[in-house]
């Protein structure tokens, strides 16, 4: 399984139908169900979609439990497409609120992604390398 965060955003459907076709699960968060939906209707293969709030550090956490739950404790990857864009104002005259906007999407929700995923991509990683070690 391969958690993919802003996966109802504009590269979404390019990354999420090529890991599932390379055979990975993709599980994909997004702010919004009708983003999701549309996502989930373009992909041919199985994709698990789940509504989350990023910018929120415990929401994030706790779907990253959900998702190792539900995957017998295995999040094999962790893919960050949140993204934004402030754009049509010169650098020089954008108001300090459009960059407070993008570092929040852009800074904020990898630090609560990689936050909340790392000791679920550890254990996996470690799951792993303990089956082969074995075989």
């Amino acid at each position: 399984m391969i958690a993919v965060a802003g996966g109802a955003g504009n590269l979404g459907p390019t990354v999420v139908s090529r890991l599932a076709e390379n055979g990975a699960l993709p599980c994909a968060c997004g702010r919004d169900q009708a983003g999701l939906d549309a996502l989930a209707g373009q992909i041919e293969q199985p994709v698990e979609t789940d509504v989350v709030d990023l910018l929120d550090a415990n929401a994030t956490k706790g779907w990253a439990s959900e998702l190792a739950a539900r995957h017998d404790d295995r999040v094999d990857g962790l893919v960050h497409l949140v993204g934004g864009w402030r754009g049509g104002t010169p650098i020089e005259e954008a108001p300090l609120e459009d960059w407070d906007v993008l570092s929040a999407l852009l800074v904020r929700t990898v630090q609560h992604a990689t936050q909340a995923f790392a000791p679920h991509l550890i254990a996996s990683v470690q799951v792993s390398e303990a089956a082969f070690a074995a075989a």
